[in-house]
Parts: C-alpha cells; structure tokens; sequence
C-alpha cells in the first residue's frame, strides 16, 4: 500500500481493529496481525512530514502494542504501567495519552511555536 495523504483518526482506528478481529476470528495468526498494523503505522509516517508528531500516530502505536500483547486490554495496559480504562479510551480518541504512556511507548511530546503574522 502507498503512503496516504489524509488519515483521519477514524479510519486509522477503524483499519487497526479490522486487522485486529481478523485475527481474533482465526483469519490470520499473531505475526500477520502484527504485520498488519506496522504496516499502517509505516504509512502514517510516510505520510507525515516529520514522523511521529500526533496523536494519530500515536494510538496507532499503542494499536501496535495492542496487537502484540495478543490484543488483549490488561495485558497492554500492564506493560504500560496504566489502567486498560485508559488504554481504550486513548485507543478511542476519548483521551490524550499522557506522559506516562507516551514514555512508555518512546514517544516525547513536543510544543512548537512559532511567530504570527
């Protein structure tokens, strides 16, 4: 697949869960799954200019670490030290992930200014 150029959040979250019920109805095993989702989070940082800068990309790297902790809730909220409450609502867009999450998955969030004219 190419490089998208408009990705909105509902579509992103819409294809990771699709690859993800594939896989929870027996279509694919765990390593196309996973597979699946690296390639739509490939394609959200091709088409992004600076790479992982928002927080689309960022539910799909926490979709990614759905996906390989058998995309199970608990066990992606324990291996990012926070409640799978959380986990869902961020996956969700219900939230914005927070330091602590953002850590855990290596990911900084940064502020830019810049002059108004």
């Amino acid at each position: 697949m190419a490089a998208m150029d408009h990705l909105s959040d509902d579509i992103i979250v819409e294809r990771i869960f699709r690859v993800c019920q594939e896989y929870r109805n027996g279509a694919i095993d765990s390593s196309v799954c996973a597979d699946g989702i690296r390639v739509i989070v490939s394609e959200i940082q091709q088409a992004s200019s600076d790479g992982i800068g928002d927080e689309i990309d960022v539910k799909n790297l926490l979709a990614s670490r759905y996906a390989e902790n058998s995309n199970s809730l608990t066990n992606t909220a324990r291996s990012l030290g926070c409640a799978a409450s959380y986990v869902a609502d961020v996956m969700h867009g219900r939230r914005s992930p927070g330091p602590a999450m953002l850590t855990a998955l290596g990911v900084v969030k940064e502020t830019k200014y810049r002059r108004w004219r």
